[in-house]
């Protein structure tokens, strides 16, 4: 059946309207909620902060977040009753198409994805009928753990990650946005917040079977109005789903194409359970518009040695997973004495899952990259994710030696102890090092020997003597297997040696001293001897040697006796020559008379030396020696 009206003056139409409107309260209430949510620019374009607030879907030509941020939702509510409560419910999506959309909802402010970005500002009044007014109150309340679904498994990866974002780790509260005109608790993560009204209540739906591929939630927060006729302004966030929470392939990013929704289902008056507003409020959100946070991690030395020229650290993308980043090395908080650096320019875009960075080291340092992907840039340190990660350090390996005594008499000893001591980062280790000795000269070779050659305290014995030098290699046994050397110098003095004796042959029985060029050197005794009838009268204090020879020539023996007890007793021999007495005549010469002239005398063997009364060379003057018998003498 069809049904004909009339033609109607459009005043009669106009007063219908109201007239019909008395009666049906979602004409009456059709603009008494305004659902709107948070756009910020588009991905790749200028940021909108505060974030503008529309009816409408967003994109990635409106809107860039990342996962783990949330999207700021509000209502604005313009003909409510003063004193009066009211319970509304909001639907957002889970799962959609089996990843995760939205995980939790959130206070309205989590738009700071690190401690180096700029925090997007996010005001719920600006372009509401509450902002410029003066004395509008506002209330808040914290929202429950999301404990809402069957499964334990999601709800605790969920709550895990609700529980993160409300510390102080989380970024929370973003006080770090010095232009919000907001209280702190307004503006706390975990906080729901309103304006011209006090929130009573705020409760998910619970018990939600998200085995399906495409689940829908809902929460309930029931408010009372102020008691004046101001407008009320709902806001809250949609927490975005993040792969680091989810795993990768599972979280918001990962739904192709396809939006995910939250949506207003129904506003009513507690009192009475008259409809407010109803159905078909909705917010969608596009993953174009989602961007998965880069991530990478860094592995690689944290300790140095002294002498690395060189090092390598390996950083491990997600590019190969979710697109291309962009990457940037850096070495930072130096040390004043660093001089890291990084080799080649350290930055580039990368499309791999690896990307191997050298730097050069120093006294310590920190090692940073700065990967960003969509806009969104994060960081990661050496073996952590967090800042400031490892910090890296130079290991001062310093190994000196050392030898007591250094300086060997080999009269005394042919022996040193040695001793390698280490030194690491200041202080003395004797654990955890190899050792390796070797002897270096004199003259370029061994000349000596070491009871044990791989540990820190070997005992040198010297062969001969000569300056040996002695090294030391000592060899880190654990990572990064620093390695240090040092030498000393063991000075060896010879042993003594014979003395020369000034000899010189002796008569048959005759008695002779015979010069000694040097007295015993510390540590050495002389002990002299005679052979062959030979004795010593009188050893002179070993400088002044005097000896009755025997008829026979002989040898004057010395033994040099050492404190050394390595060295054999050195004998010394020096032979001496005797001569046999020789047959002296003097011939046989007057009797001469008083005035005679002088006698010639001549003794055999020839050379002899006369002597007597009368005598003068070889001549007697019996004139001088007067009457009488004269003993004349011949020596030879």
């Amino acid at each position: 059946m069809k049904l004909h009206l009339p033609l109607i003056h459009l005043r009669s139409l106009v007063a219908i309207l109201i007239l019909l409107s008395v009666f049906n309260p979602l004409i009456i209430y059709g603009q008494a909620c305004q659902f709107q949510q948070g756009q910020n620019g588009g991905v790749g374009l200028p940021v909108v902060s505060p974030v503008q607030f529309e009816r409408g879907n967003a994109n990635g030509n409106k809107s860039h977040f990342a996962e783990g941020l949330s999207v700021p939702y509000r209502i604005e509510f313009t003909t409510l009753e003063a004193n009066q409560q009211y319970r509304i419910r909001i639907g957002f999506e889970v799962k959609k198409n089996g990843k995760v959309a939205f995980d939790y909802i959130t206070g309205f402010q989590n738009l700071h994805l690190n401690s180096l970005s700029s925090p997007e500002l996010v005001n719920p009044l600006v372009g509401t009928g509450l902002e410029g007014l003066s004395g509008i109150s506002n209330s808040f309340l914290a929202i429950p753990s999301p404990t809402y679904t069957t499964s334990s498994s999601f709800n605790n990866t969920a709550s895990a990650s609700f529980a993160h974002l409300k510390t102080t780790a989380g970024f929370n509260p973003e006080v770090s946005v010095p232009i919000s005109p907001h209280s702190s608790s307004l503006i706390d993560k975990g906080n729901m917040a309103v304006w011209n009204a006090t929130l009573n209540s705020i409760q998910y739906i619970g018990g939600v079977d998200i085995s399906q591929g495409t689940v829908a939630v809902a929460f309930e927060v029931v408010f009372t109005k102020a008691n004046n006729a101001n407008n009320v302004v709902l806001a809250w966030g949609g927490h975005i789903a993040s792969l680091l929470d989810w795993g990768q392939g599972n979280s918001a990013s990962a739904i192709s194409g396809s939006p995910y929704h939250m949506y207003v289902e129904t506003v009513v008056k507690t009192s009475n359970g008259s409809m407010i507003c109803n159905g078909n409020m909705d917010c969608q959100l596009s993953s174009d518009a989602v961007t998965p946070v880069p991530t990478c991690s860094i592995t690689g030395p944290a300790t140095l040695c002294a002498t690395t020229a060189l090092v390598n650290y390996l950083a491990v993308l997600d590019a190969s997973l979710n697109g291309d980043v962009s990457y940037n090395w850096g070495v930072i908080n130096l040390s004043s004495s660093s001089t890291a650096q990084i080799v080649g320019s350290g930055a580039g875009i990368s499309s791999i899952d690896t990307l191997l960075q050298a730097i050069l080291p120093s006294d310590s340092f920190l090692v940073r990259l700065r990967v960003q992907r969509g806009g969104f840039f994060n960081y990661c340190y050496l073996n952590s994710v967090d800042s400031p990660g490892t910090k890296v350090k130079k290991l001062n390996v310093e190994v000196q030696a050392q030898a007591a005594p250094s300086i060997i008499s080999l009269n005394s000893s042919s022996t040193s102890q040695l001793n390698a001591t280490i030194q690491y980062n200041g202080l003395i280790v004797t654990t955890g090092f190899n050792y390796q000795w070797s002897i270096l000269g004199p003259s370029g070779f061994a000349a000596g020997s070491l009871d044990n050659s791989i540990i820190p305290d070997p005992v040198f014995t010297a062969n001969m003597s000569g300056d040996y030098t002695l090294k030391v290699i000592a060899s880190q046994q654990a990572a990064p297997n620093c390695v240090d050397s040092a030498t000393v110098i063991i000075s060896v003095e010879p042993a003594q040696a014979c003395p020369s004796v000034i000899t010189q042959s002796i008569c048959n029985a005759a008695q002779l001293s015979f010069p000694v060029s040097s007295l015993p050197q510390p540590d050495v005794d002389y002990s002299w001897s005679v052979t062959n009838g030979a004795s010593i009268l009188n050893e002179g204090g070993d400088s002044l040697l005097t000896i009755l020879a025997g008829a026979q020539d002989f040898d004057i023996t010395l033994q040099l006796s050492y404190a050394n007890p390595l060295l054999n007793n050195l004998v010394c021999t020096y032979p001496v020559i005797v001569h046999p007495l020789p047959i002296v005549t003097a011939g046989s010469y007057g009797p001469t008379c008083l005035t005679a002239s002088p006698l010639s005398l001549s003794g055999l063997p020839a050379g002899g030396t006369w002597s007597g009364s009368g005598v003068s060379g070889s001549s007697f003057n019996p004139s001088v020696a007067g009457a009488g018998t004269k003993r004349i003498y011949y020596s030879y």
